[in-house]
């Protein structure tokens, strides 16, 4: 039916366009759970939409005319309505999965650790034991619920867990130094990204920040010149997001401690990429040189600080632990509420401490189990999605006969990522996607790249080179047939072009 003859006829076929409550009873009566899910009120916010757009798609002509029944328009504008309810709730709920394909295991912008992926014995739909001690019937301390794992990882007295590892700098500062004076050196006045910086976070505690030093030399005698009675902490901050080389003098853990301890000031360690120590990590060279939580306690710092979403591998969390006095201080401490974690962080920590302590963690944490993947299982791997890509009817069009692409198993570098390990990279072989001899002009790596992160699967590759790489040291087993149907999905576009 062409727009003119429905111009024509409109009024004929517009008395079949359902009534509001006519549409209403229609999804109520057909749209299963939707009416219950969605709600009445918000159904009838988008029924007029949904039967304005139905209207006029009848004068456009777009429905034949022998369809257009009462019956037919019901359905219809249920289609139309949930159509818009969908794309509302798409937009709504924009924080989605993304299939990580950089090789970064510890990606800042996707969310930092992988998680495992159930919580044993804890079911966030029902309620919990958050603080209820189920023995005494009476009411419980939520931080216990760590506190016993925590000591039991790092070697210390006491621990206590915040939001991140910013607010355990920041929580330090207000409880332990407010009004005084935090002595940092100055090449260690880290920025940890977006602009917020280390030392700034400790004055918003409330504390003064004392710059001890040159950016590549400190002495002890920095520290003692410039000690004063308004002294609380010495800190030292773990430079893990940066590197300074060449000259460069520092004062040891050592002197540090003893200086601290014969000053009766508190010695205070923000080591931020939470390595614990250990034999965790497959590949010894990753962690050379990096401290560790226990080694750091062990040495007799007071205080150390990490965060858990990055070489720990769990949820975004910070932890404080070290002297049994000085946490409690922290944990009576007014802001200590406003910063602590959710039960939903409580139980992923749980989870993740006790597969470190009691279980084969390289298979149960993904972080371990990504790091310490070999290059042998990683290229059999890229060979089994190469297989898949390569039996696809698109692959032989695309690649084989026009040669608009070239697909191939190459080297690629992997990091830990998260600030964590700087300048130290693992190689592993990785799909290599590069423009064929026969590509169309308009056809570039940032248009893959593009195609592939906005594509249903949502896979983030990334451009190096003349290749856009696909690293599958940090892609999921079960996530391969996805990148193989983005692929298809991309193949099958650029054979159209």
């Amino acid at each position: 039916m062409s727009a003119n003859q429905s111009n024509r006829g409109f009024v004929d076929y517009l008395k079949y366009l359902p009534s509001k409550s006519l549409s209403l009873e229609f999804i109520k009566s057909n749209g299963g759970d939707f009416f219950n899910t969605a709600g009445e009120r918000l159904i009838l916010s988008l029924l007029d939409g949904a039967l304005e757009k139905c209207r006029r798609e009848i004068l456009l002509g777009v429905y034949p005319a022998e369809s257009l029944t009462r019956e037919f328009l019901c359905a219809e504008v249920w289609r139309l309505l949930k159509s818009d309810y969908n794309e509302k709730v798409s937009s709504a709920l924009s924080l989605v999965n993304v299939i990580n394909a950089t090789g970064i295991v510890i990606h800042t912008n996707l969310g930092r650790a992988p998680l495992g992926k159930a919580f044993a014995g804890y079911d966030r739909s029902r309620y919990s034991n958050l603080e209820f001690d189920l023995e005494t019937g009476l009411r419980g301390r939520r931080d216990e619920h760590l506190k016993g794992l925590l000591t039991a990882v790092t070697g210390a007295e006491d621990a206590v867990c915040v939001n991140n590892n910013a607010a355990a700098v920041l929580l330090v500062s207000a409880a332990l130094a407010a009004g005084g004076e935090v002595m940092v050196r100055r090449g260690e006045s880290v920025e940890i990204g977006e602009g917020f910086r280390i030392n700034e976070m400790i004055k918003a505690g409330g504390a003064r920040v004392t710059d001890i030093g040159a950016t590549n030399s400190c002495a002890l005698a920095d520290y003692e010149n410039a000690l004063t009675p308004e002294t609380k902490i010495a800190a030292r901050i773990h430079t893990s997001n940066y590197r300074v080389s060449g000259y460069v003098k520092s004062v040891s853990d050592e002197d540090f401690l003893e200086f601290c301890r014969t000053r009766s000031i508190v010695s205070y360690f923000d080591l931020g990429s939470g390595f614990l120590g250990g034999e965790i990590f497959a590949n010894a060279e990753l962690t050379a040189g990096e401290p560790s939580v226990r080694g750091l306690i062990t040495a007799g710092f007071d205080l150390v600080s990490f965060s858990c979403d990055k070489l720990l591998g769990s949820s975004q969390a910070g932890v404080i632990c070290g002297k049994k006095e000085l946490i409690a201080s922290l944990r009576k401490h007014q802001m200590y509420r406003a910063l602590r974690v959710s039960k939903d962080i409580t139980a992923s920590l749980q989870q993740t401490l006790a597969a470190l302590l009691f279980s084969n963690c390289a298979e149960s944490v993904p972080v371990v189990k990504m790091l310490n993947e070999s290059p042998e299982s990683i290229g059999a791997r890229c060979l089994t999605l190469f297989s898949e890509i390569s039996g696809l009817a698109s692959y032989k069009t695309v690649v084989t006969e026009e040669k608009k692409l070239k697909i191939e198993i190459l080297s690629a570098e992997a990091a830990a990522g998260g600030g964590t390990t700087p300048e130290k990279t693992l190689s592993n072989p990785a799909l290599h996607i590069k423009l064929g001899e026969g590509a169309p002009k308009n056809l570039t790596l940032e248009y893959i790249s593009r195609f592939m992160r906005t594509s249903p699967e949502r896979v983030a590759g990334y451009i190096d080179s003349d290749s856009y790489i696909l690293n599958l040291r940090t892609v999921f087993d079960d996530e391969t047939p996805k990148i193989a149907r983005a692929m298809d999905s991309l193949m099958t576009k650029i054979g159209g072009k």
